[in-house]
């Protein structure tokens, strides 16, 4: 879905535009923005660990 949404606005933007510069810039900004929040994710938190094994 995303693909395709990109490649009709990608289309768009060079009708109404004449050229793909502003198709290429909002896709350039969207890279940035999705970079940044994938650095907002936290690694899940590990369990602690015993200090001694448990006898079985």
């Amino acid at each position: 879905m995303g693909a395709a949404l990109a490649s009709y606005f990608g289309g768009a933007a060079r009708v109404w535009f004449g050229d793909y510069q502003l198709a290429f810039m909002a896709r350039g900004l969207l890279a940035f923005v999705a970079a940044g929040l994938s650095l907002r994710i936290n690694p899940p938190s590990q369990a602690p660990r015993l200090t001694r094994p448990v006898a079985a």
